[in-house]
């Protein structure tokens, strides 16, 4: 019935005569998309999110269809996985009020080293300075922000892709190589775990700020 052709071209008949019955059948999709196709799940969420804000939850708890039940059983195969937050919040934020200028900043530096060590600075974000600092991200221009003076604006890119596992690992130094020969010398790697952090920092040539280090959420 699920998948049934018929209900699948007059699903909003389905939803107009049987709105909770509706929003069983996908939660059900749902949960067969976050163990499979993850892309998909947004889907079927949005027709969830809509029907539990339209209803009164006393209506939707007592109804016979039992759809949060159904949640609770199936809790395990939505959380994924455990969540971590490498930066800070007020890294994420932009709020660096608190940090000092000095003139030891660095890659390599102690300064920055020190920081870290003292939780003022998260590794990542130490990572990520060390590769603004070591002049990774390329400058390139573009036309300015209406509005904006001046008719180009000057901004920096970098690359970055993150990598972690027994299954990956391995592929770094290739992946790299491939990155270099096609001119893409503005890379940087968030290494997720060790073995992919001494992977990365391993690899020929200079390697200050490419190697970033984190943790697998």
């Amino acid at each position: 019935l699920v998948y049934n052709r018929g209900f699948q071209a007059n699903w909003m008949q389905a939803m107009e005569e049987c709105s909770y019955g509706f929003a069983m059948v996908s939660l059900w999709k749902l949960v067969v998309c976050a163990e499979t196709q993850a892309e998909c799940v947004s889907q079927y969420a949005v027709i969830v999110d809509d029907l539990f804000r339209a209803n009164d939850w006393r209506e939707i708890a007592s109804n016979g269809w039992g759809l949060f039940g159904f949640l609770d059983r199936v809790r395990p195969a939505l959380k994924r996985h455990e969540f971590r937050l490498d930066f800070n919040p007020e890294e994420l934020q932009g709020n660096f009020s608190g940090l000092p200028a000095s003139p030891l900043w660095g890659v390599g530096s102690t300064a920055l080293q020190a920081a870290v060590k003292g939780g003022r600075f998260s590794a990542s974000f130490a990572g990520v300075l060390e590769s603004v600092l070591a002049g990774l991200p390329q400058t390139y221009t573009v036309p300015a922000a209406e509005g904006a003076a001046g008719g180009l604006e000057v901004r920096r890119f970098l690359y970055i892709t993150m990598v972690f596992g027994p299954r990956y690992v391995p592929y770094i130094p290739r992946f790299v190589a491939r990155a270099e020969t096609l001119g893409l010398r503005n890379l940087a790697l968030f290494c997720l775990d060790d073995a992919a952090l001494e992977s990365c920092r391993e690899l020929p040539g200079n390697r200050e700020g490419r190697c970033i280090p984190g943790t697998p959420s």
